[in-house]
C-alpha cells in the first residue's frame, strides 16, 4: 500500500490545520491482517475513512464559506511572500474559484 503525501491532503475542515497525518488512524484484525488507515488531523483529531472523503469534506467546508473573489484576492496579495498586485491577485482568485467550483454548479 502506498501512502498519501501530506501535500495531497486539504486542510482540516473543522479547525483549518494543515497538520494532517495521511495514516492518522490504523485499524486491523487481531492477527494483523486487513490493515486499514485513514487521514486524521493532528491538532483536533478529526478523521475520515479515506483521503477522498477527507478532501471532499474539506472542499465542501471551504465552498460553504463562500469566499468572494475579493476576499481571496486580498489573501493572495497580503498573505504570500510573492509581490503580487491586486489585479493579478484577482486573476489568481478567479482561477482558484473556477478550479474548485463543482462542474454541476455552473
Amino acid at each position: 500500500m502506498t501512502s498519501t503525501p501530506k501535500a495531497d491532503l486539504l486542510p482540516c475542515p473543522f479547525c483549518g490545520s494543515t497538520n494532517i497525518d495521511p495514516e492518522g488512524w490504523v485499524a486491523q484484525n487481531p492477527d494483523g491482517s486487513d490493515r486499514q488507515t485513514g487521514p486524521a488531523c493532528d491538532d483536533c483529531v478529526a478523521s475520515a475513512q479515506s483521503v477522498e472523503q477527507w478532501n471532499t469534506r474539506a472542499l465542501k467546508s471551504l465552498l460553504l464559506a463562500q469566499p468572494t473573489r475579493e476576499m481571496l484576492a486580498h489573501l493572495i496579495a497580503t498573505e504570500t511572500d510573492a509581490v503580487i498586485n491586486y489585479a493579478h491577485a484577482l486573476e489568481i482568485a478567479d482561477a482558484i474559484i473556477k478550479l474548485y467550483t463543482p462542474k454541476d454548479a455552473t
